[in-house]
């Protein structure tokens, strides 16, 4: 007895979570019939085996069909903030694992072979980035990482005033924000003119502030007599200042 063959175009290999394409219940050399099971499922890494029954009547024999799902590759970031509010010193690191090893990053930035899995990204700002990596079998899987400022660092500078010439004035220098941990800060006694004070954070960040401290003018004293012009006369002295 002649019996024919059914003959189908694998639609595989799927990636895990793939949509899959319906199974044609109709081969490429025109034999009808059903699949057991009768849709492909992703849903599960691994190889299935799918029966095609033909319809009765066509001299055809049952065949099997194996479809692949290949697992998605793993990606793993570990971001560093930027030290100073502002600063594009940030950096993360990305590791890719599982799927097939021969792996690439891509993000916002361009696409980069991942030598050895691994992979990293410097000069970033604060702010949110997006990666896909993608295996040897073209299986993708993505991955996100924020990396945020640290608070501004403030500067703030206080003085007393001077109330007389030549005095001296208590500048308070004092920070906030930034990371704990802060120089150039405390107490001075300066004359009055110019100063620029500043302070740094534990990251070495810094913030300037200069101050004028004034001061008043100079007292000036002016003293003037009338002559006395007999023996024991009396001098009208005036005494004013500015």
């Amino acid at each position: 007895d002649v019996s024919f063959t059914p003959t189908f175009t694998n639609p595989g290999p799927y990636c895990l979570g793939d949509t899959p394409t319906l199974l044609s219940t109709t081969s490429t050399n025109g034999i009808t019939g059903s699949w057991s099971p009768t849709t492909i499922s992703t849903s599960t890494a691994g190889t299935t085996n799918y029966t095609f029954t033909p319809d009765a009547g066509q001299c055809a024999v049952n065949i099997s069909l194996p479809i692949t799902v290949n697992s998605l590759p793993q990606l793993n970031l570990t971001g560093t903030d930027p030290l100073c509010f502002g600063d594009n010193n940030g950096y993360i690191s990305a590791s890719a694992s599982g799927g097939a090893a021969g792996y690439s990053l891509t993000w916002a930035g361009g696409t980069y072979t991942m030598t050895g899995g691994n992979h990293s990204i410097a000069a970033l700002g604060s702010g949110n980035y997006d990666f896909t990596v993608t295996d040897a079998n073209n299986c993708t899987n993505t991955a996100s990482q924020t990396l945020s400022d640290p608070a501004a660092l403030g500067i703030s500078v206080v003085y007393t005033t001077i109330t007389v010439f030549g005095g001296t004035s208590t500048v308070t220098v004092s920070a906030s924000g930034g990371t704990p941990g802060y120089t150039g800060t405390g107490t001075f006694n300066v004359i009055a003119g110019t100063y620029t004070y500043t302070v740094y954070d534990a990251n070495n960040c810094s913030v300037t502030q200069t101050i004028t401290i004034s001061q008043p003018a100079q007292l000036q004293i002016s003293v003037t007599a009338t002559p006395i012009n007999c023996f024991g006369g009396t001098s009208t002295i005036t005494v004013s200042a500015s």
